[in-house]
């Protein structure tokens, strides 16, 4: 029994069938226009619109990306200055990470300033080693920063500070003070190492 393809519906049925049981196209008098399924021309399959979408998702984003990095590149080069940005967008006149990592270095001098006063030790081995400053989220006022002050045999000192950028102003406040200055007490104690 071989198969024939339906010409209203292209899908492929007995040849001995009265009509087509997908569309109900009759096959009687009609069976010139039925072709076997050897005899049929070629037709390329259709696309499917899911690739259609993915082809459209990643011309947008890849048009986003390069706004974005115009955007950045233009404003490295001066392209923005003396531009007022929407009141919308926070205030981009402080870097936030470059200016809370300027004030968490200069409260870690102030605070080896003072290790060194009181202990020779700490003079000579106490230093700011690492400062990380993150965000809460992308276009966040606030966010937290980590100073690390290394001391002698390995030795260092974790203060935790939670930064605000109010206007053009930043601020850092200790995260947990009471904890801060046992933390300080503790590594001074020992020498700084």
């Amino acid at each position: 029994m071989p198969l024939i393809t339906c010409p209203d519906c292209q899908r492929e049925i007995s040849d001995s069938a009265p009509a087509c049981p997908g569309c109900g196209r009759p096959h009687g008098e009609l069976q010139n226009d039925f072709l076997r399924a050897d005899e049929r021309p070629y037709r390329p399959k259709k696309r499917s619109r899911g690739r259609a979408a993915a082809r459209l998702f990643i011309i947008i984003n890849i048009g986003w990306l390069a706004c974005v990095l115009g955007v950045a590149f233009l404003n490295d080069h001066g392209a923005f200055d003396g531009v007022r940005m929407p009141s919308f967008i926070p205030s981009v006149a402080v870097d936030f990470h470059a200016g809370g990592e300027g004030i968490i270095r200069q409260l870690g001098s102030d605070i080896i300033g003072k290790l060194s006063r009181e202990s020779a030790s700490c003079s000579r081995h106490a230093k700011i080693d690492t400062v990380i400053t993150e965000r809460d989220w992308l276009f966040s006022r606030t966010g937290a920063s980590s100073l690390f002050i290394s001391g002698g045999n390995d030795t260092a000192l974790k203060l935790e500070y939670r930064l605000e950028l109010a206007g053009d102003k930043m601020y850092a406040i200790p995260k947990d003070p009471d904890s801060a200055q046992q933390a300080l007490a503790a590594f001074l104690i020992t020498g700084c190492h």
